[in-house]
């Protein structure tokens, strides 16, 4: 324990001797990951300062220093940290709530909430503690849903000006900020009020059951069974594609079952509908593959990639000779697109280069019927890739909600990075994506053509509101 002033704090690693959710951290030790965190992102990513300026960036970090300059609670360490990072505007450099339970001891309590805030109100997600999914929520613990909400709403990180993701995508770090603002221990009771009479009593959850239930969460919105799946409706004259990563874990597999898919929609002339709801991208090879099916000429995305080489996005060496094995070699240096990539990871650190793709992928089966692809908040880095040529090429309709990124580019190749002090996670985001050779930059979302939001009745009816309503009334087209 260290006394600064009138105010004691706790050096992290003498943190579980001492409540941290209560206890200030000490300033040396938040500074020194705050410094340690500007520096890499500085050396790993391309252009930091792209969508803000050096000037606001700078502002940002000394803003951050003042107030780390005595000491601070937890949440307002990381609360601090992630506003700073959150003025880059960059969807893939951002804090990750996920590994704030490294911090926790093992009686500490947590509450699993999964809320969804829609037109300014605040809705359970599905069920949980005993209620329904589309209850209404309005405080918990005696604390308002709104705060906590506004609190979590920080640690998003959103691509340019997408402002309006915010709601959604918060929804997803909820719970992870509810366990800062809500400190109980294990088994020990807390109150939920569903209205201004109602009141029901749970419990705080230990660590492995709390994960359980986040994971279950993240089930619901992204399925972890398969990667790619599809389903095929020939009464309708539909086939649906859902993508919930363009990083397939067996890319195979993957690669096989895009193709059986475009192989029933060809022979049966079917329309498509392809899923990319909550798909956080992957690889822009299985992009331009997906789009081949679609279009006799393909399409070649990214245009360019802005490489920044750092040790951070360095492959290591013994990983690098598993990755592009001799044997490999041969194979990849045929191919102009990938062998420009071979040679980036391959380059003297702290060098930037620009890598210009030249090539699209093309298939001999091409499917004519109508394309709708559904896209939100979720919709992110390669996914991005997809969106943007559908709407360029005009192949298809996009329906939802805007999706995290524009028409220029994005950004990628994320790498993880832990604070020094806190071991706390960051995404840092090495790569930019553009479309185009102008570089110029869009800083506004991929709208999509239909609006499409989620109402209270939808949670509450547990279907796929919008897809049932494409099967059953057909694509949408956009007059």
């Amino acid at each position: 324990m260290s006394i600064h002033g009138q105010t004691p704090c706790v050096i992290f690693e003498n943190r579980f001797s001492a409540d941290w959710r209560t206890t200030k951290l000490c300033p040396e030790e938040m500074l020194r990951d705050l410094d340690s965190l500007k520096v890499t992102i500085e050396k790993s990513n391309p252009n930091p300062y792209l969508y803000c300026g050096k000037l606001e960036f700078d502002r940002a970090y000394q803003q951050a220093r003042n107030i780390l300059s005595i000491p601070r609670s937890y949440l307002e360490f990381t609360q601090t940290m992630s506003e700073f990072t959150n003025v880059m505007a960059d969807s893939h450099t951002q804090i990750l709530p996920r590994t704030f339970g490294s911090a926790m001891r093992k009686d500490y309590g947590r509450i699993f909430l999964p809320i969804t805030k829609i037109e300014n109100r605040y809705y359970l997600a599905f069920d949980s503690h005993g209620l329904k999914a589309g209850t209404e929520i309005f405080k918990i613990n005696n604390v308002a849903v709104d705060s906590i909400f506004n609190i979590a709403a920080d640690y998003v990180s959103i691509e340019g000006a997408a402002f309006s993701l915010k709601d959604e995508l918060t929804a997803h770090v909820f719970s992870s900020i509810l366990s800062l603002m809500v400190p109980l221990d294990i088994n020990e009771k807390f109150s939920i009020n569903v209205d201004e009479n109602t009141q029901v009593t749970s419990e705080a959850l230990d660590g492995k059951t709390y994960q359980k239930k986040r994971d279950a969460y993240f089930e619901t919105i992204l399925p972890e069974k398969e990667d790619i799946e599809y389903d095929i409706y020939p009464e309708d004259r539909i086939g649906v594609l859902k993508i919930h990563t363009f990083a397939p874990y067996n890319v195979k597999k993957a690669y096989r079952r895009i193709h059986r898919f475009f192989a029933w929609c060809h022979e049966y002339d079917l329309d498509m509908v392809i899923d990319l709801r909550n798909n956080g991208g992957g690889s822009a090879d299985l992009v331009q593959l997906v789009y081949s099916y679609l279009d006799t000429n393909g399409y070649c995305t990214p245009n360019n990639v802005v490489w920044k080489s750092s040790e951070l996005s360095q492959i290591p060496k013994g990983l690098r000779e598993i990755f592009f094995p001799k044997r490999f070699e041969k194979k990849v240096l045929i191919d102009e697109d990938r062998r420009s990539y071979y040679h980036a990871l391959r380059s003297p650190i702290n060098t930037v280069d620009t890598i210009y793709m030249q090539h699209a992928k093309k298939s001999k089966l091409v499917c004519n019927g109508n394309v709708n692809v559904l896209i939100n908040a979720g919709t992110a880095s390669a996914s991005v890739d997809f969106a943007h040529i559908i709407k360029e090429r005009k192949r298809g309709v996009l329906i939802g909600t805007p999706c995290n990124g524009g028409m220029t580019g994005t950004w990628g190749n994320a790498k993880m990075y832990y604070l020094p002090i806190t071991g706390i996670g960051y995404s840092i985001s090495t790569i930019r994506y553009n479309y185009n050779r102008e570089f110029q930059y869009d800083l506004n979302p991929i709208q999509p053509d239909l609006e499409f939001k989620i109402k209270p009745n939808h949670i509450e009816s547990g279907y796929d509101i919008l897809l049932e309503d494409l099967l059953e009334n057909g694509l949408k087209e956009v007059r």
